[in-house]
């Protein structure tokens, strides 16, 4: 998992263990992944939920949320960048750039300066200068 400072976090990178394991723990987070298209996301989605809960991070799982109700795509997403509104960040599945509403998502994750997570292979890649390695898959 890669997690990227947010524009409200000031400082060097080295020496902030205890701070970023704190706000882990004061953290809401959307979880953001391709849905439409795909059979096993709501496999994919408890596993992203229980691994962030693990980690003393709270969740949205929107697999979870949408699930039983009667709603267009585009009333999805409405619902979904609301959600977002109310999280502290957004974390971002392996897949996720192949998946229209959750670039979507990403877009207005940004645009809101939300706390950015990303899940990779078990490997660290770093996509800027802000992001800090937190924990290993």
């Amino acid at each position: 998992m890669i997690l990227c400072r947010d524009k409200r976090e000031k400082g060097a990178a080295s020496g902030r263990g205890n701070a970023i394991a704190e706000r882990k723990r004061k953290m809401r987070v959307y979880i953001s992944g391709a849905i439409s298209g795909t059979d096993d996301y709501m496999e994919r989605f408890q596993r992203a939920e229980d691994k962030l809960n693990a980690e003393g991070i709270k969740t949205i799982n929107p697999a979870k949320v949408n699930e039983n109700l009667p709603f267009t795509y585009e009333e999805y997403m409405k619902i979904d960048l609301l959600m977002i509104d109310m999280c502290d960040g957004i974390y971002m599945m392996r897949g996720w750039q192949k998946s229209p509403g959750a670039n979507r998502e990403l877009g207005y994750a940004l645009a809101k300066e939300k706390t950015l997570l990303f899940e990779e292979n078990g490997e660290w890649r770093m996509e800027n200068e802000q992001c800090t390695q937190i924990s290993r898959q």
